[in-house]
């Protein structure tokens, strides 16, 4: 009777050491796979490729009202409005606005204007 519990506690840990083992390789082979995607994402990035911006046009997207002080948001009613699917209106502070046009008038890549216009009130 002792022998086939020995035999029996042979075979339990035979197994116990076998998953053992496959769960150590698993994971083992999960960290080495993580540790090369850092790796080869680290030294991806490290490329110097220096690209000349083309000239182009500043878009303004206007798509709600011009306001001179954005109004506070309410966070009840901005959860509200999100969990019934509206989507906020959008409001465009004149500050703002006037402060892009300033900054691409000194920008010499930047050649022109574009006021979207179609969403605005």
């Amino acid at each position: 009777m002792k022998t086939i519990f020995k035999g029996i506690g042979r075979v339990c840990k035979a197994i116990w050491n076998l998953l053992s083992f496959t769960r150590q390789l698993v994971l083992n082979l999960i960290f080495l796979i993580l540790v090369g995607a850092l790796f080869f994402a680290f030294y991806q990035g490290d490329k110097d490729t220096e690209t000349q911006p083309q000239p182009g046009a500043l878009v303004l997207d206007l798509s709600g009202p011009i306001v001179e002080q954005k109004d506070p948001v309410n966070p009840v009613d901005s959860l509200l409005s999100e969990a019934m699917g509206k989507e906020p209106q959008q409001e465009n502070v004149l500050f703002d606005i006037v402060e892009a046009i300033r900054a691409a008038s000194g920008d010499n890549d930047i050649k022109g204007l574009v006021l979207n216009l179609q969403n605005m009130p």
